[in-house]
């Protein structure tokens, strides 16, 4: 009777396996900061550092980011992919940038009391992600008209 091999605890598909896991984890980690990097510059282009930096704006990174993975993930994927390479082959999606600029700002415009902030009559606070048909109610905008 011949003995019985034991296998190895960690095989070579299981390391390559482990060691693939890993790579896409890094690459998912870099790839989300791109976007939410170019938001956070966006935001302190158009108002500040001092409001991009600021911790209710990060807030609204975060509220937004998630709502934008919510209702599209084919696109909040591409997003990931251009705002992090910029590839050159995506001449089309040019335009994307745009709208998605003009996007990211009127909601913080809607969502935080940025107006109000900057003529120096109230600090900066952010009430919630302003979305028309989910919560009219936390436009800031016409709250200050």
């Amino acid at each position: 009777m011949l003995p019985e091999i034991s296998k190895p605890l960690f095989s070579r598909r299981n390391f390559l396996f482990s060691l693939a896991a890993v790579v896409v984890s890094a690459g998912a980690i870099t790839l989300s900061t791109g976007i939410k990097d170019w938001i956070h510059a966006e935001i302190s282009e158009a108002f500040g550092e001092t409001v991009g930096e600021h911790k209710n704006s990060a807030e609204f990174v975060r509220d937004f980011l998630e709502h934008l993975s919510n209702r599209d993930p084919h696109a909040w994927f591409l997003s990931q992919f251009y705002f992090r390479a910029k590839p050159q082959f995506f001449d089309d999606l040019m335009d994307h940038e745009d709208v998605l600029r003009s996007w990211v700002i009127e909601l913080f415009v809607h969502s935080t009391n940025i107006v109000k902030y900057e003529e120096g009559d109230e600090p900066f606070t952010y009430s919630g992600l302003f979305l028309p048909h989910v919560t009219p109610c936390v436009n800031q905008l016409s709250a200050h008209a």
